[in-house]
Parts: structure tokens; sequence; C-alpha cells
């Protein structure tokens, strides 16, 4: 006998479910700036409960000692500093987030195979890889990441992988770093606003690597065009590069899109793809010598 009460059944619990979600979503917009961002274990409570109530596998918890956060399912441990940022990033679920990360850098349109090296500027705090853990493509992951905060998320976040606290760059040298770690918007080059200023370490990265780089993932905050001069005595061996070419170049907020392609045309990359809900685009190497 068919259970003809069981869609009405699944209609009232979603309701019921919509009907809580909205109410805390409102509870955490009008408390949110004076409660939950000096209570952690409440904001944490608060997004935990969420998360049950939408069936999401992620819960959140923090350390008051390392006054730090755990994201935490049944399959992945993630570290990070800053709430505001990764209740954005993960509150879908580690899987939506790297299937987010994937589409937005043009990653399911490469043939990525075991063993390719992946180049992470900018990775923060190495959300990237979760893409090829989510996909199970052991590729070879180095990701550079000049704010220190991050840094020490990114380095528990996707070891044993090799990360450098340091900034791609045109040239080996130590820098100004402006830290804006919020918004995950730190940069080089001196924007609108910054909560700190710190000396980094930068380098080239054609003076670290030599070797075949399957992609360059480039995200600098509007340095761009930087990094990839430091690029240009190993572009022979750079297959793809997908970059996040927005509107972040210093004071004035400019796009790198206009002079990011011109550049690499010049250099025998042809534009792919460019995606406008972020402005990112993807180049392929023509000289590209495959072994």
């Amino acid at each position: 006998m068919q259970d003809v009460a069981a869609p009405h059944t699944r209609r009232s619990h979603n309701l019921l479910v919509k009907y809580i979600l909205w109410h805390m979503t409102l509870v955490q917009r009008i408390y949110g700036m004076i409660i939950l961002k000096f209570n952690p274990s409440l904001f944490c409570f608060f997004f935990n409960l969420a998360a049950v109530l939408r069936n999401i596998d992620v819960r959140f918890s923090y350390d008051k000692n390392l006054k730090r956060y755990t994201a935490a399912s049944s399959q992945q441990k993630l570290y990070f500093y800053h709430r505001k940022q990764a209740e954005m990033a993960y509150r879908d679920g580690f899987s939506a987030r790297a299937n987010s990360l994937g589409h937005a850098y043009f990653l399911p349109e490469i043939s990525f195979k075991a063993g390719d090296l992946v180049v992470d500027c900018g990775a923060n705090m190495g959300d990237l890889k979760l893409y090829f853990s989510e996909n199970a493509i052991p590729v070879e992951y180095l990701g550079f990441e000049p704010s220190p905060l991050e840094f020490e998320c990114l380095k528990q976040n996707v070891s044993p992988s090799v990360v450098l606290n340091k900034g791609l760059w045109n040239a080996d040298s130590f820098l100004t770093f402006y830290v804006s770690s919020q918004g995950a918007d730190s940069s080089f080059i001196k924007p609108p606003s910054f909560d700190e200023e710190c000396k980094i370490p930068t380098t080239r990265l054609d003076s670290i690597v030599q070797k075949k780089i399957k992609l360059l993932k480039l995200e600098a905050e509007g340095a761009e065009p930087e990094v990839l001069v430091g690029c240009e005595n190993i572009f022979k061996n750079i297959e793809y590069i997908s970059a996040d070419l927005g509107f972040e170049r210093g004071v004035e907020q400019k796009s790198t899109l206009a002079p990011v392609v011109n550049y690499l045309l010049a250099k025998n990359f042809e534009l792919l793809g460019v995606r406008h809900d972020r402005i990112a685009a993807l180049f392929r190497n023509k000289n590209y010598e495959r072994l």
C-alpha cells in the first residue's frame, strides 16, 4: 500500500527546516557583529546546527589556545583563522567548495593525471587542492602563500605537499606585504584598505621550478603581471595558466585582464576561455613540449 502521507510529511519537514534556517540567519545578521564575532564557540554552534538541518557533512570547532578554527567532515579536516571567509567557503560542504573552485579556474577542462605538477600562486588555505582530493587525482602540489597566518593553515591543510611562505614576483627580494586576511585580498600592491604591513620574501618562479608544470593557478590580488614576468624563463615548461584577473590592483582596484591577456598572447599562449562571474581566464601554451 502506498504511503500517501509521506510527500506531505516531507513537505512539512522541509518547510520547518526553512523556517528555522531563516530565523537563524536573521539572528546571526542582527547579533552577528555584536555577539558571534566575539564568541567563536557560539558561532560554531550556529554553523553546526544549520549544517545538521541542511544535511551538510561539515562541522566547525574552535581551539581557544591556538585561536584557530577547524572545519571537519567524515573525510577531511581543514584549519582556518577567519570565520567569515571560511563560513562562505564551507557552508555547503567540502565537495561544493571543490566544485566551485574547479569551475572558477576551469579545472574540469584540463586533463590531469597522477603526478602532474600544479603550482598554486596565492594558495591561501589550500582549498584548490580540495578539487584534486575530491576527484582522486594525486597531483604534485606546490603552494606559495605570503600571508603568515594563512600559511600556517596552508602547510597543515595540504600536508605533505610542499608549500613556501613567499610571494611570487619578478625578482628575488623582500617587499612590503599589505595584509587583509578577512577578505582574502592581501597584496604586495597597496590596496585601498588593509589591516597591517609586514616584510615578506619574494621569488621568481623560474628560479625555483625547472620541471614541467601542468597548471599554474595565478591569484596574486592584482600583482599577476609581476608574477608572470618572474616565469619568463620557464614558460616553455608551463602548459596551462588559469588566472584570477578581477578588479584588485592597487588603490584604484583595476582589473589585470587586459595586460595579462596581451602579455600571454605575445608569449605564444592562447586564450581558451574567460569567466565573467569572477573575471578569470584560462590560457594554454601553444609551444608546450609534451614528454
